[in-house]
């Protein structure tokens, strides 16, 4: 009986993993325009000179992918990338340069790492939750977030890179402890994170790994985590590398650098405590001085909000006996809240949180199921 009832869940997986693949290639097929573009770096030059990057009366307000695109293309022809949209990482915008390169559009970043997400998603929650099937729910579910679709829609972002890299980071760090070992490859795509958007969500990662290991009480773990840390910082400086060799960077300008980043990001500090719950379970976004409907909220976020926030309760109460895998989620989600807080609350900076707060969901119910049935 338990043998039939494994098989026909691995059927049941299988199939959702089939499904949520075909609806994204049914996705990119339908808007294959997006993908048969020619990448034109004249037009996107012409754009930027004329935004308000350059110009103090812009002639146009161009988004955030009209900038990336740009630059990418500027930094693979020779361009110092301190010396073009130097208040974000270069790493990223390398990756959508390689998609300029090679496939003479800039979109293709978009469902490459769409289709990451999906992967690392499905290892890190297979991984927590220890079930294929429901692990296969969570990515289905999620690949119809409209945070998710957008990836591919406004594409090129650096959010769905940066976001692969996290889930990454997570997987890897979850199956080295475990396993006893030094996470060194989750302090790689640890590295890829911060290299790719600005290294305050890193930061927040970083601070989660930190204090599970600190609550783990083995000085070695903590020791050797201490001593790898480094790597972090070398995967950084490694994604300025041109820099270095062809525009002579030194290290004190690229310390300079990092504290241009944090000072061109911290204007858009805005403390506000209610801000990231008001947006998560109401759908008001707290917009320059105004509380608006968002286009990217769904009716799942205050369902996986509410439940999540749960488990972190009954983390606090029930401490000593708690599953050390869902503790290391339940520490991301309280670290990147407490960000949030001090942020300008945009849906976007809900997306390296909403696939974990999936995650927490699910093993709260399943918790409390399993726990019932045991009643």
């Amino acid at each position: 009986m338990i043998k039939k009832r494994r098989f026909l869940q691995n059927i049941l997986t299988f199939l959702i993993l089939v499904i949520t693949i075909f609806f994204q290639l049914k996705y990119i097929k339908d808007n294959k325009g997006l993908f048969q573009e020619e990448f034109n770096p004249t037009i996107h030059k012409n754009l930027y000179s004329q935004s308000q990057y350059v110009m103090e009366n812009p002639k146009s307000v161009i988004p955030d992918e009209i900038v990336y695109a740009h630059s990418a293309w500027e930094y693979l022809h020779g361009t110092d990338p301190i010396m073009l949209n130097a208040e974000q990482p270069p790493l990223g915008k390398y990756l959508i340069g390689l998609s300029e390169l090679w496939f003479d559009n800039s979109r293709f970043t978009g469902p490459i790492f769409n289709f990451a997400i999906l992967i690392a998603l499905y290892l890190l929650a297979n991984t927590i939750l220890e079930s294929r099937f429901l692990s296969s729910i969570i990515v289905l579910i999620f690949s119809f977030e409209k945070l998710f679709i957008a990836q591919v829609r406004y594409s090129p972002t650096l959010d769905n890179i940066q976001v692969a890299f996290i889930l990454f980071s997570l997987y890897f760090f979850i199956k080295a402890v475990f396993k006893k070992k030094i996470p060194y490859m989750s302090l790689v795509f640890l590295g890829l994170v911060v290299s790719t958007k600005f290294w305050i969500t890193g930061i927040v990662l970083y601070l989660t790994y930190l204090t599970f290991i600190v609550f783990s009480k083995n000085r070695k773990r903590i020791y050797n985590f201490l001593v790898f840390s480094p790597i972090v910082g070398i995967v950084n400086l490694v994604s300025y590398l041109p820099s270095f060799i062809f525009h002579d960077l030194s290290l004190i300008r690229y310390i300079g650098l990092q504290k241009y980043i944090y000072v061109w990001h911290s204007g858009k500090l805005q403390p506000n405590f209610i801000a990231p719950f008001d947006l998560l379970l109401f759908n008001k976004w707290h917009h320059s001085g105004t509380i608006i409907p968002s286009v990217d909220w769904q009716i799942t976020w205050p369902v996986i909000t509410l439940i999540s926030l749960i488990g972190i309760a009954y983390t606090v109460y029930r401490f000593k006996n708690i599953d050390l895998k869902i503790l290391l989620l339940n520490l991301y989600i309280f670290f990147y809240m407490g960000l949030l807080i001090f942020s300008d609350t945009n849906a976007r900076y809900m997306f390296p949180l909403v696939p974990i707060l999936y995650i927490a969901c699910v093993w709260n119910i399943k918790r409390l199921i399993i726990w019932y049935n045991k009643e």
